[in-house]
C-alpha cells in the first residue's frame, strides 16, 4: 500500500502541473496579444496541452494509489504572474526564464528520479 507521503507527492505534482498549465496559458496569451508568428503560437498551444496532460496522467497516478477522493489543494496565484509594468514582452521574457528555462530544466531529472524509485506501476 502507497504511503501518505506518496499521496501528499502525487497531489502536489497534480497541483503543480496545472499551475504550469497556467503559466503556459498565460505565456500563450502575452504571445497572442504581441503578435507572434502563427508557428510560434501553435507550439504554446501544445505546451498547455501537454501541461493539461500531465496534471491528468498525475492525477490518475494519485487515484491509482487509493487517493481519489483527496482533496487537491491549489494556490490558483501560482498559475498566473502579473504583468511587468515595463510590458508583455518585459513580462514575456521573465516567465520564459523563469518557469521554462530553469523550472522546467529543473523537473525533468526530478522526476526522472522520481519514477527511477518508484515501485507502483502507474508512476
Amino acid at each position: 500500500m502507497p504511503s501518505p507521503r506518496a499521496k501528499r507527492e502525487w497531489k502536489r505534482r497534480v497541483a503543480a502541473e496545472y499551475g504550469s498549465a497556467g503559466i503556459a496559458a498565460q505565456a500563450l496569451h502575452w504571445m497572442i496579444q504581441a503578435g507572434f508568428p502563427e508557428d510560434i503560437i501553435r507550439i504554446a498551444m501544445r505546451v498547455v496541452g501537454d501541461e493539461l496532460d500531465h496534471a491528468r496522467l498525475s492525477h490518475e497516478t494519485l487515484c491509482s494509489i487509493g487517493g481519489k477522493n483527496e482533496a487537491i489543494p491549489f494556490d490558483a496565484s501560482r498559475a498566473a504572474f502579473p504583468t511587468h509594468p515595463k510590458g508583455i514582452l518585459f513580462s514575456l521574457a521573465d516567465s520564459m526564464v523563469r518557469n521554462f528555462c530553469f523550472g522546467e530544466t529543473f523537473a525533468v531529472p526530478l522526476f526522472r528520479k522520481m519514477r527511477d524509485n518508484a515501485t507502483h506501476p502507474q508512476a
